[in-house]
C-alpha cells in the first residue's frame, strides 16, 4: 500500500488522529499504540498502527463480521484466538452481561489484549493456547503478521501453555458456553478432532477454518457438529448453532 493509499485508509477508519498515529509511528523509538474509537458504538479500543492489528480492526467494526444474532443471547463467550482483542471487545459491546474468555497464545498481542480488557471488565485475558491437551506447544509466525501465529507440536518455536476446553471451562467453573469463538490458524483441527468431552456443552460455534494451512479442519468442524442444526457462512466465518 502507497503512502498516499495508507493515509487515506487510516483518515476513513480513524480519522486525521489516526493518520498523525501512524506518522509519528515511523519515527524510531516511538510507540505505534493507539486508542481507536469504535464506529457507531460507545467505546475505544487499543491498537498498534502499522500493523495487522488496523485489519482485525476492519473486519470486526467496518465489516461487522461477528454481526449474527444468537438466541438464546449468550451469557459466556470463549474467544479462541483472541489476537489483540477486537472480536473481545466487539463481544463486549454487544452482549455487556457475558463473560468473554479471551485465550491468546502470543506474548505481544497478549499484551495489547490486555491493555483493552481492562478497559472492557468482563473480558478475561488468558495467555494460553487452545489445543487438545493440557501441556506446551510452539508458537510459530505464520508468514501473516501478528494475526497468523500459529501452535504446533514441534521442537521449533517459542514454548506456550496449551489448554483443553473442559480445562478452562473447569478453572472458571463454567457449565455452559453460549458462544465458542475460534480464529486459531489450523489448531482447530486438533481441537475439533478431539471435541466429544466439551461440544454437549456449548451452544453456537464460530470458526475461521484453515485448511490451506492444516488439512481435514473442515471435516473435524463438520464431524464435531453433526448434531447443530442451523449452520450459516459470513465472510470467512463458519457458523453452527443448536
Amino acid at each position: 500500500m502507497n503512502v498516499v493509499k495508507a493515509a487515506y485508509k487510516y483518515f476513513e477508519l480513524f480519522g486525521a488522529q489516526g493518520v498523525a498515529a501512524r506518522a509519528v509511528a515511523t519515527i524510531p523509538g516511538t510507540s505505534n499504540e493507539f486508542m481507536a474509537r469504535v464506529p457507531y458504538r460507545d467505546g475505544r479500543v487499543v491498537i498498534r498502527v502499522g500493523t495487522t492489528d488496523v485489519a482485525a480492526f476492519e473486519h470486526v467494526f467496518v465489516q461487522d463480521e461477528y454481526g449474527f444474532d444468537l438466541d438464546p443471547t449468550p451469557k459466556m463467550i470463549v474467544d479462541a484466538g483472541a489476537n489483540v482483542g477486537m472480536s473481545a471487545v466487539y463481544f463486549a459491546l454487544r452482549y455487556p452481561h457475558a463473560k468473554i474468555l479471551a485465550v491468546e497464545p502470543d506474548s505481544t498481542s497478549f499484551r495489547i489484549l490486555e491493555k483493552n480488557a481492562r478497559l472492557f471488565p468482563q473480558i478475561i485475558p488468558i495467555h494460553a493456547a487452545l489445543w487438545n491437551r493440557d501441556g506446551y506447544v510452539r508458537l510459530n509466525d505464520g508468514g501473516t503478521g501478528h494475526w497468523g501465529m500459529q501452535v504446533r507440536e514441534s521442537e521449533l518455536g517459542i514454548a506456550v501453555r496449551s489448554l483443553t476446553l473442559p480445562s478452562l471451562l473447569r478453572q472458571f467453573e463454567i457449565e455452559r458456553v453460549g458462544l465458542l469463538k475460534m480464529d486459531v490458524e489450523g489448531a482447530e483441527c486438533e481441537i475439533f478432532s478431539d471435541a466429544a468431552s466439551w461440544i454437549g456443552v456449548v451452544d453456537s460455534i464460530c470458526v475461521e477454518l484453515h485448511d490451506r494451512f492444516r488439512f481435514g479442519c473442515m471435516a473435524a468442524f463438520n464431524a464435531a457438529t453433526e448434531a447443530f442444526p442451523k449452520r450459516w457462512r459470513r465472510g470467512e466465518l463458519h457458523c453452527a448453532a443448536r
